[in-house]
């Protein structure tokens, strides 16, 4: 399992780091974590943004 980093993004926004090498596998993480933010419908949680080694949420 790969180290996972919680990085807070200005005063209202969370980014989770999943790695530093781009691979399918990390992207397939990012992009599962982002739909299960959104399907959890997180109070104050506006947004996700998927990127190929993070994901953000708003």
């Amino acid at each position: 399992m790969r180290d996972v980093r919680f990085r807070a993004a200005g005063d209202t926004a969370l980014v989770v780091e999943f790695g530093v090498e781009i691979d399918r596998g990390l992207s397939n993480q990012v992009l599962s974590l982002s739909e299960r933010v959104r399907q959890a419908r997180i109070p104050g949680v506006t947004e996700t943004v998927p990127t190929p080694l993070a994901c953000g949420a708003l």
